[in-house]
């Protein structure tokens, strides 16, 4: 966890217990990590503090400059990360055999001030908040605004970069949410023809709606749709799916009574012409005491009765058969423990 000071105008100095410890040199601002004791000075150099790798105790042996300029810099575990009088974001990564690191790498995106946790890199600048990670070769960046164009409007800008590989990629997120809506609109920015998804979920006086909608721009072709639609109140609850235009599934709830609940699955694959159905009931007796019935489109039939034993403790006794051939019969008894 890197510790950051700034504003350090006069020589460096090392806290021990109570009092400062003088240092010779002098920075602006300086970040305690693992990776070590890392400053830059008023004229942007960068420093690194030898013998502090590890964030080890100590006061350290000397400074050893480090090629580049920054204005910013902070120590984490393994990374060094720091942004220049320009904003541009650069990192570079330190081991116990090499603990000034090799070189810079630069990051796209703009920062005024930048930290660095464990592997997660975080910065801020003058009108949006950037968040980047960095994971061994891969590092991934995004530039956030939020509520600025219009209240409930979220913009995402998300790079990654793998400096192994060189490959670079970029996805466009787009967020909207208010009072009974929320919609999304996310475009992976890839040159030889991005890929769209869109998603939209609205509610109404107990109505609900919803469409995913997936769009690759190079093959011109729907990746995926998927529709949905609901509908609640105080005792029936119904949900309604078509994906790709070939599945269809429906569900219902009904609470006929305080007593009795019943509730049917039916699903239809235009593909290969597949049928699902499967149908439900419970009869509650007592308190303590429920029977279940449940049968699908094959025929096969389960009834059961569960009793709540002790308060922790419930018991349920099963039988199923196939009832088209009056085959497979099993009993059961299960016990089921909430401590």
């Amino acid at each position: 966890n890197a510790k950051t000071m700034s504003g350090i105008n006069a020589e460096y100095g090392r806290r021990h217990g109570k009092g400062w410890v003088r240092i010779g040199g002098a920075a602006i601002q300086a970040s305690v990590g693992f990776a070590g004791v890392w400053v830059v000075n008023k004229a942007h150099d960068i420093y690194h503090r030898k013998g502090t790798f590890g964030d080890r105790p100590g006061n350290g042996v000397g400074w050893i400059h480090i090629p580049g300029k920054l204005q910013w810099v902070a120590s984490g575990h393994g990374l060094i990360v720091g942004v220049n009088k320009n904003h541009d974001i650069y990192y570079r990564t330190v081991d116990p055999k090499h603990p000034v690191g090799t070189k810079w790498v630069h990051v796209p995106g703009k920062l005024m001030q930048i930290d660095v946790h464990g592997n997660t890199v975080v910065g801020v600048n003058k009108s949006s908040g950037i968040n980047a990670e960095y994971g061994g070769n891969v590092t991934k960046t995004n530039v956030i605004v939020e509520d600025k164009l219009a209240k409930g409007l979220k913009l995402d800008l998300e790079v990654v970069v793998n400096s192994g590989t060189g490959k670079k990629t970029a996805v466009a997120k787009t967020a909207y949410k208010t009072d009974g809506f929320n919609g999304t609109f996310d475009a992976n920015l890839d040159l030889a023809g991005p890929t769209l998804l869109a998603t939209a979920v609205s509610e109404y006086s107990g109505v609900q709606g919803g469409a995913k909608v997936g769009f690759d721009t190079e093959k011109s072709k729907l990746t995926e749709n998927t529709l949905a639609l609901g509908y609640t109140n105080n005792d029936l609850t119904f949900v309604g799916f078509i994906k790709d235009l070939s599945v269809f599934e429906g569900m219902v709830h009904h609470k006929v009574c305080p007593d009795t609940e019943v509730a049917a699955v039916l699903s239809y694959n235009k593909g290969n012409n597949a049928c699902a159905f499967n149908f439900g009931t419970k009869y509650t007796l007592d308190k303590d005491t429920s029977l279940r019935m449940k049968v699908d489109c094959g025929g096969n039939t389960t009834l059961s009765c569960t009793h709540k034993v002790k308060p922790w403790l419930e018991a349920t006794f099963s039988n199923s058969l196939n009832a088209k051939t009056m085959s497979g019969v099993n009993h059961g008894i299960s016990l089921e423990a909430n401590l």
